[in-house]
C-alpha cells in the first residue's frame, strides 16, 4: 500500500509536504503535513486552529464530523525522534476515538502495531522531506 504524497513548491521559499497514510483495517486517513507556516494549511483544510495554536510544534487533529482523516502537522523545524514519537500517540488515540476502541493495557498488541505501522510511514515522509 503506498502513501500518496503531495510535494508543494511555494513562492514564499518555504515547502509543503502533504502526505495521506491509509489505514485500510481502521478505515481511516492519516494526512501528514509538513510546512513551517499553518496558516495557509488551516485554511485549506479548515482545521480550526486559531490564536496560539499557530505557536505549536506539531499538532493532532480529529474532527468527529470529519471520521475518516486525521491529520498530524509537523513544523520543518521539529521533525525530531521525540515530536514524532509524541505525535504518534495522539494519532493512536484519535484513531481509537474514531473507531470506539477502548485502548485495553493488558491486550495492547493490535495498537502496538498500528502504532509501528503508522510511525514507520511518518519517519519514511520526514527522512523524504528532509533530502530536498
Amino acid at each position: 500500500m503506498a502513501n500518496k504524497i503531495q510535494r508543494n513548491d511555494r513562492t514564499d521559499n518555504s515547502n509543503r509536504m502533504t502526505t495521506t497514510i491509509e489505514v485500510p483495517i481502521y478505515d481511516i486517513d492519516v494526512i501528514v503535513i509538513i510546512d513551517s507556516d499553518w496558516t495557509s494549511v488551516n485554511k485549506e483544510y479548515d482545521l480550526g486552529l486559531e490564536g496560539t495554536d499557530f505557536q505549536a510544534q506539531a499538532w493532532t487533529i480529529y474532527d468527529p464530523e470529519d471520521e475518516d482523516k486525521i491529520y498530524v502537522l509537523f513544523k520543518n523545524s521539529t521533525l525530531d525522534y521525540s515530536t514524532i514519537c509524541h505525535e504518534l500517540h495522539h494519532v493512536i488515540a484519535r484513531i481509537c476515538e474514531a473507531r470506539d476502541i477502548v485502548m485495553d493495557h493488558k491486550n495492547d498488541e493490535p495498537l502496538s502495531y498500528l502504532q509501528a505501522y503508522i510511525g514507520q510511514r511518518i519517519f519514511e515522509i520526514r527522512d523524504q522531506f528532509l533530502k530536498f
